[in-house]
């Protein structure tokens, strides 16, 4: 049994924070106004604050046979002779959470749950976020290439064999168009000399993808304003505001968090 678990998250901490602040003022706003929409936004809000110190809390505590990882917005664990990183399967519209491994004679993916859409992944990550907070565990069967090979089978994954590309500046893996990109937390550099090297971007091309991270978050949070002023305007209830402004800003922090984290990383 390999087990891969996240230590102190950063982002879970980032994610905190707001959350508690949404839920005092909505908490307030309920028991000073009587106001029902105000407290079930208060009520979301406890359910993210609830869920990610319940997670920190668990994870500050030590256990057995467990590989634990402490920091980043990422986990890795070094298994000998073997490697193991969360990572997202990117393929069209559609990605999925997962773990890859990664040994001298090659590497596999294994997925966490089922494929989700782009939309469907970002609403759910302003609503509350769940897969890259839990703990995995994978019985790997060693690190053989029988025993990787039989995880896939077992697991549903598929082998990152010789013929893919790495590109160590974004740590993703590509093959064809149709097999999507697999972009890894962590990546062991010593290891990833099997894999063909993919010619690196440009400082133009990072920062126009940057750029278009930027317009997005901005786009997202546009959106749950609009929503919010549509709701206090029909309703005549500023708590809809309230309420949708926090989810906004939290998106906007995540968002600013993630452009620098990728800008320091690819620029230097």
């Amino acid at each position: 049994m390999v087990t891969l678990r996240l230590g102190h998250s950063l982002f879970a901490v980032l994610f905190l924070v707001p959350a508690l602040g949404g839920l005092v003022a909505c908490t307030f706003l309920a028991v000073a106004l009587g106001s029902v929409p105000a407290a079930a936004v208060a009520a979301l809000f406890a359910v993210v604050v609830l869920r990610l110190g319940w997670v920190l809390f668990r994870r500050s505590r030590p256990v057995p046979d467990e590989t634990v990882v402490m920091g980043g917005l990422g986990g890795a664990a070094v298994t000998q002779p073997a490697f193991l990183t969360f990572a997202r399967h990117a393929q069209g519209m559609w990605s999925q959470q997962g773990v890859v491994m990664v040994a001298d004679h090659g590497g596999i993916f294994l997925p966490m749950g089922h494929a989700q859409h782009l939309l469907v992944d970002l609403v759910l990550t302003l609503i509350a976020p769940t897969v890259r907070f839990a703990d995995v565990s994978f019985d790997l069967g060693g690190c053989s290439s029988e025993g990787m090979a039989d995880a896939v089978r077992r697991h549903g994954g598929f082998v990152l064999g010789s013929d893919w590309t790495w590109n160590d500046v974004v740590r993703s893996l590509h093959r064809e168009p149709s097999d999507g990109v697999v972009v890894l937390d962590h990546a062991p550099g010593e290891r990833m000399g099997m894999y063909k090297p993919a010619p690196q971007p440009t400082a133009a091309e990072i920062r126009r993808s940057l750029g278009l991270v930027a317009i997005g978050g901005a786009l997202g949070s546009a959106m749950l304003l609009g929503i919010g002023l549509a709701g206090a305007y029909l309703l005549d209830d500023l708590e809809f505001l309230v309420g949708f402004g926090a989810y906004a800003g939290m998106l906007q922090v995540a968002v600013v968090v993630a452009a620098v984290a990728i800008a320091k990383r690819r620029l230097g």
